[in-house]
């Protein structure tokens, strides 16, 4: 079955090549393929960034907890994921908060794309935040990137998806206190993200 699917994926891919439509692969933890891809078969990256704290509120809400024993167990990604190493081990098992294991995950996830051998070159960002305030605008320019046209059907429902509220959604959902952990703690990836004092 696996096999099988794999090879449908494949032939779907080219016959997109064929018909010259964009192929779009979404997945969180791709991202840290994304230079790999990027690399090997000339993929244009989007990273799509969201809020330290929406982050986290929104893994809390639904309830996806994270532990890192994956990523441990890979000796290759973590001579890449090095600088989290230390913050990854003690969390093995699922040990101590969630909140503290989501908000690492964040830091781990949008860290790692800033610098080294995982970061994609000159990638296309997209901040949550910009794209539900200015949905419009953040769209085109994201279509035009990929060579797609931006059709008047596909502007009428990123209007109609827009929801600046959800973007904020975290400043209620959250207690002032972990909003302070996950500001004290994200800060040095978040700043260079552009989520300064003025974003808290």
């Amino acid at each position: 079955e696996t096999v099988a699917r794999e090879i449908r994926r494949r032939w779907q891919f080219r016959d997109a090549r064929r018909h010259h439509r964009v192929p779009l692969l979404k997945d969180p933890l791709a991202v840290l393929l994304a230079r790999h891809l990027q690399d090997r078969h000339d993929m244009t990256v989007v990273l799509c960034v969201r809020h330290p704290a929406g982050f986290v509120s929104s893994l809390m809400r639904l309830g996806w907890d994270y532990d890192f024993e994956n990523l441990l167990a890979q000796p290759q990604l973590m001579k890449r994921l090095e600088p989290w190493r230390a913050e990854m081990e003690p969390t093995l098992g699922r040990t101590g908060p969630m909140l503290h294991r989501v908000t690492l995950f964040w830091r781990v996830v949008y860290g790692s794309m800033l610098d080294g051998d995982l970061a994609p070159r000159d990638p296309f960002v997209v901040r949550h935040e910009e794209s539900s305030a200015a949905p419009v605008e953040t769209f085109r320019a994201l279509f035009d990137r990929v060579g797609v046209p931006f059709s008047p059907d596909i502007e009428a429902a990123a209007v109609a998806e827009a929801d600046v509220a959800l973007s904020e959604s975290w400043r209620t959902r959250l207690t002032a206190e972990d909003i302070a952990y996950i500001r004290e703690t994200t800060q040095p990836e978040a700043v260079r993200w552009g989520y300064d004092d003025t974003a808290w």
